[in-house]
Order: C-alpha cells, then sequence, then structure tokens
C-alpha cells in the first residue's frame, strides 16, 4: 500500500492533478490463482478478501490524499466488481467462447 502511495504523491509532486486509479481486480479467479490457491475448480477466496481489503483501504488513502493535497482529484475505478460481474455474468456480456473456462467454477 505505502509503495501505491508514495506513487501517487510523487505524480503530484510531478505536476498531476488529476488521476485515476484502478483497484485491485477479482484475482481469486485467475487461472493461475485457482491453480495454486483454489484448484482448478474453485476460485481462491483468500485471494479475493485480500483484494477487497486492500481496495478499501486504497479508497480511503485516496480520499486522504485527495483531502490533504491541493487541488488533487483521485477517481477510484472499482475494478474488483467490474471483473467479478465479467466472470460471474459472462454471458449477458456476450463472452459465449468462454463459458467452458468459467462453466465449471465455483463463485
Amino acid at each position: 500500500m505505502n509503495a501505491a502511495i508514495n506513487i501517487l504523491k510523487e505524480l503530484y509532486k510531478l505536476g498531476a492533478r488529476k488521476i485515476v486509479v484502478f483497484g485491485t481486480p477479482y484475482i481469486g479467479c485467475f487461472p493461475l490463482a485457482r491453480t495454486f490457491l483454489g484448484g482448478l475448480i474453485t476460485c481462491s477466496d483468500m485471494l479475493n478478501k485480500e483484494a477487497e481489503t486492500f481496495n478499501k483501504m486504497l479508497k480511503s488513502q485516496l480520499e486522504y490524499l485527495q483531502s490533504s493535497l491541493p487541488q488533487s482529484t483521485f477517481c477510484y475505478v472499482d475494478y474488483f466488481n467490474i471483473s467479478r460481474e465479467l466472470i460471474v455474468n459472462h454471458l449477458q456480456y456476450g463472452m459465449h467462447y468462454i463459458q467452458y473456462y468459467f462453466s465449471t467454477w465455483k463463485l
């Protein structure tokens, strides 16, 4: 977390005032995470919970930075829920060819 915040502060020092920050995605369902932590069929709840916790802390830190750095605007993008939605409801988004990969997952 500190590394990310330090990078944002450095960008501010360099003159950036409007910064978009993406949260961590729903990483527990990525193939590598499932292979090593969740099993081939199950997503890793542990990684997803860690990502959620990190994102909450990040959002809080962004609010603090925005209040403490004059004229700064930090836009947080909730990539966790965006990526989760795409995985859970992939057919609604026209992802028919990847249905095979997601259909056996326990989300």
